[in-house]
């Protein structure tokens, strides 16, 4: 009799994990189509041409929005110059192994500095170019900035994500 019960009480156990399974599996997939928007097309191509037609800029917009592209690509010209001599001045600390602590955040903050600023041209260009669109375009604007500064994030330098988890072969 205590058997019976048992395998009753087994097989009720196993019926409701599968059933908790099927619901955390589905709220997983339900959670992931959510923050994928399918409104929102991927990035092909210039980002300049992604803007311009995702926000369908008349023949005007498109005129300052090219002034607006070319005082920023000139703006951050000189700033990413600076970033990477900052950086390599930085590594270049690596060969004094009496190299202070202080001047290694000395130098760390420099680069950064010069990040912030690259990051406030950034932030002018995108709220000139907001400023050129009218109410519609400003609302489908807001919807498509975060798509569009994935696409212009640096990638890491260095390889691909679990690139380093694999072992170097020898002679290298």
């Amino acid at each position: 009799m205590n058997s019976i019960k048992n395998n009753k009480l087994l097989s009720l156990l196993t019926l409701l994990l599968l059933v908790l399974n099927v619901v955390t599996l589905t709220m997983v997939w339900k959670n992931n189509r959510q923050h994928s928007d399918p409104a929102l097309p991927p990035i092909q191509g210039p980002v300049f041409e992604f803007v311009t037609t995702e926000l369908n800029l008349t023949e005007q917009q498109q005129a300052k929005y090219k002034v607006l592209r070319e005082e920023h690509q000139a703006q951050q010209r000189p700033l990413l110059d600076s970033i990477r001599k900052a950086k390599e001045a930085f590594f270049e600390l690596l060969k004094d192994t009496a190299v202070s602590v202080a001047t290694v955040a000395a130098y760390n903050n420099k680069g950064l500095a010069l990040q912030g600023q690259l990051e406030l041209v950034h932030f002018k260009h995108f709220q000139q170019l907001r400023a050129i669109c009218n109410s519609g375009q400003q609302q489908k604007f807001d919807r498509i900035i975060q798509t569009v500064l994935r696409r212009l994030a640096p990638r890491p330098p260095g390889p691909p994500p679990g690139e380093m988890d694999r072992e170097i072969p020898p002679g290298r």
